[in-house]
């Protein structure tokens, strides 16, 4: 009879070393047809079709039980790969079940079923079982002494526990370590409590299973480096407000634990405190600033600023330049304008050069005005003084000539002229220069003409030369009114004194008169004889300046034109009749004759030519 492999619901039962199963026909030749052998197959796959379920049923029946072995059976079939679900002694046969189950399912291999943990056990949170018990719990679950999942209390944290093997895991309850926190039921870790930042409070757990951090107060912080298991006290170069830890700025400093207060700024540099800096973040203490530098409060003393323009800093001190002085940058001391600039306001960077007309020495915080008769170019440490014959105004940058303001003024100041060129005179208000005549000359008014006529007749003085005419030395033997005195000519010398030879007959004639006149190039002007007109207006003048007078008196002085009788040194009114005639050449002519007056009785002669009457010559011109 044939061995037959049997088939289950569940899996193959497998007849291993059933000595039984060996087939002894050998190589006999078959007992049958080809066609009996396919018939009979037939038959058996029918047969067998229908005897399935009462064998299947036959398995796990009881009156199967007793045959069965459904402990140990590895040890009867050690090389049975899945589980061996049941096993036979007699005859000896494994029934294998291959089926593959979750990890939340456990395998049933009595049935080779799979069935959950969850519903095995009636416990939602089982994740692992077997045939006996819960194994193990999700994550924030824990087994307890009934192998129920309980949930993770507060202030602990549940989780599994793999390290020796997914088949030796079980769900594990720790307390939360120091540092960390669990607020909640079923927490499968523990919160770590917060680390300080700048903008976040710190807070830590000192104790284990706690169920809440606690946030530290302020001067204090918590570090994760420690775990947070307790709140450290503000460490130099920081503050910790509320818990938090910030790092001194740039420009602050704290040398002290446990602030909480803002880190205290460096010091600004003022006239009278050096000022401090820090460069970089958390620092202790701030560094001064040296010679040349200053700290400013505006960039928050992070370093030290180079001295500005118009400043000064010793030693760390920032102090603006007086009026006076300036400087450049990084200036240890300020400097003192230099004569000719000056600086009006403090902190100046710069002097000022002084504009023309003005000057300053050094040091100065204004500049001075030059005073009249002065001037000054720009940039000037003092004022110069106008050269002679120019003036200046008051903060004058020139001196302007005299003459352009007062035409022909030699010398002047700026309202007035002082002194005026040669032929000129000064105005009686001192504001112009009139035309004078020369030295030796006397200015008359001669019918609303000024005219300048000869002090001296012709030949009394170097000034007036008898040039052109014939000139003869005063005849020594010559005494009585008949002689030739010095500067007169007559034709009535006579013979016992020398006649004609002792005097100069010249000027007794009209045409010896006009050449005397025409050669006369006294002060570079032209001369003449008077008219008949000029002639009256000497006697006029004569009479009203009396000694000083043109013509009359006294001719033995020097200076007159007739010998006084009463030899006097003046000869006015009712003496004027009492001197000797005074004959006056004019240049008015009638025919052959010329004019000539006799001053002394006003009386017109026409001379011809020669007379013997004394004619002295007086030149005159205009003064224009």
């Amino acid at each position: 009879m044939l061995n037959l492999k049997r088939y289950g619901k569940y899996g193959n039962y497998n007849n291993s070393n059933d000595s039984n199963d060996s087939n002894n026909c050998g190589n006999s030749t078959p007992a049958f047809s080809l066609v009996e052998i396919s018939i009979s197959l037939i038959v058996i796959a029918i047969i067998l079709a229908a005897l399935s379920p009462i064998i299947t049923k036959r398995l796990t029946s009881t009156s199967t039980q007793k045959n069965k072995i459904s402990t140990n059976c590895s040890s009867y079939f050690p090389q049975a790969s899945g589980y061996c679900a049941m096993c036979y002694i007699n005859p000896k046969k494994c029934i294998i079940c291959t089926r593959s189950c979750n990890s939340d399912e456990f395998k049933n291999v009595d049935n080779c079923t799979c069935e959950s943990c969850k519903t095995k056990y009636n416990d939602s949170h089982c994740s692992r079982c077997n045939s006996q018990r819960c194994l193990q719990c999700d994550q924030g679950y824990y087994l307890d002494n009934n192998n129920k999942c309980t949930i993770c209390p507060k202030g602990y944290y549940c989780y599994q526990d793999n390290s020796s093997g997914v088949d030796q895991g079980v769900s594990v309850k720790k307390p939360c370590p120091k540092g960390y926190a669990a607020p909640n039921e079923g927490m499968s870790s523990c919160n770590s409590c917060t680390k300080s930042t700048n903008i976040i409070q710190g807070s830590v757990a000192t104790n284990e299973g706690s169920i809440n951090c606690t946030l530290c107060n302020n001067g204090y912080y918590a570090s994760i480096s420690s775990q947070t298991t307790n709140c450290n006290i503000c460490p130099k170069g920081y503050y910790c407000p509320s818990g938090k830890i910030i790092e001194c700025p740039k420009g602050t400093a704290n040398n002290q634990t446990g602030r909480y207060t803002i880190c205290a700024s460096c010091v600004k540099s003022t006239s009278t405190i050096t000022g401090t800096y820090t460069t970089s973040t958390k620092q202790t203490l701030c560094s001064s600033c040296t010679n040349g530098n200053y700290a400013s409060i505006d960039k928050q003393s992070s370093y030290c600023n180079t001295c500005p323009e118009g400043y000064y800093c010793p030693s760390g001190k920032i102090i603006k330049c007086p009026v006076g002085t300036y400087s450049t940058g990084g200036a240890v001391s300020c400097i003192m304008c230099p004569a000719g600039s000056y600086s009006s306001t403090q902190g100046a960077s710069s002097c000022i050069k002084c504009p023309a007309g003005y000057y300053s020495l050094s040091g100065k915080s204004s500049c001075s005005i030059c005073p009249q008769g002065t001037y000054s170019t720009q940039g000037a440490s003092s004022c110069i003084t106008c050269p002679s014959g120019y003036y200046s105004n008051q903060g004058a940058a020139s001196c302007a000539k005299c003459s352009t303001k007062y035409p022909n003024c030699k010398t002047c100041n700026n309202t007035q002229c002082i002194e005026c060129e040669t032929n000129y005179k000064l105005s009686d208000d001192k504001q112009k220069c009139e035309k004078r005549c020369p030295n030796k000359t006397i200015e008359i008014d001669a019918g609303g003409k000024k005219l300048c006529v000869t002090q001296y007749n012709m030949g009394d003085q170097p000034e007036f030369p008898l040039t052109g005419v014939s000139v003869v030395s005063v005849n020594s033997k010559c005494s009585g009114s008949a002689c030739c005195w010095q500067g007169r000519t007559a034709e009535g010398c006579d013979s016992a004194n020398g006649g004609y030879s002792g005097c100069n007959r010249t000027l007794c004639t009209h045409y010896g008169a006009q050449r005397a006149c025409a050669n006369l190039h006294y002060d570079n002007r032209s001369w003449r004889l008077p008219t008949n007109d000029e002639v009256v207006s000497f006697a006029s003048y004569s009479i009203n300046k009396g000694a000083s007078g043109l013509m009359l008196c006294d001719i033995r002085q020097g200076y007159g034109s007739a010998w006084c009788d009463l030899n006097t040194s003046a000869c006015t009114g009712s003496t004027y009749n009492h001197c000797d005639a005074s004959y006056v050449w004019s240049n008015n002519v009638s025919g052959d004759n010329a004019y000539f007056c006799r001053l002394n009785s006003g009386s017109w002669n026409l001379s011809s030519y020669p007379k013997t009457f004394t004619r002295s010559v007086r030149c005159v011109t205009e003064l224009k």
